[in-house]
């Protein structure tokens, strides 16, 4: 019963249509010259990317690629625990019971400049 409706509503509405509705079926779009140039130029980077990722010898060089970015950043956050632990604050110093152990190339610049 619906489903009839519809059709007859369809031939109607297919009758009162214009010329122009008939020729062209589809509205012109709403966005601007720039939005449109903006859609376009996204789509075309999405095959890129879409065709990049689909060869073999490009995927393998991007995972490299990326398991060097994370160990970069793992080396880089070392590095900063380690420079953690091997400053000394002011407040440290400030510390009445303060021990300072030194390496031995540093004992010998520390008493050549203390004394110099």
């Amino acid at each position: 019963e619906t489903g009839e409706r519809l059709i007859c509503l369809f031939e109607m509405c297919c009758k009162l249509e214009t010329e122009y509705e008939k020729v062209l079926p589809f509205y012109s779009t709403s966005l601007s010259e720039e939005e449109l140039n903006q859609e376009r130029v996204r789509s075309t980077e999405l095959k890129l990317i879409q065709n990049t990722l689909s060869s073999p010898s490009e995927s393998m060089f991007w995972q490299r690629y990326n398991k060097v970015q994370l160990e970069h950043l793992c080396l880089k956050l070392y590095l900063k625990q380690y420079l953690d632990e091997v400053s000394v604050s002011d407040e440290s110093f400030r510390q009445q019971k303060l021990l300072v152990v030194l390496s031995p190339a540093l004992q010998e610049l520390y008493a050549n400049h203390k004394f110099a």
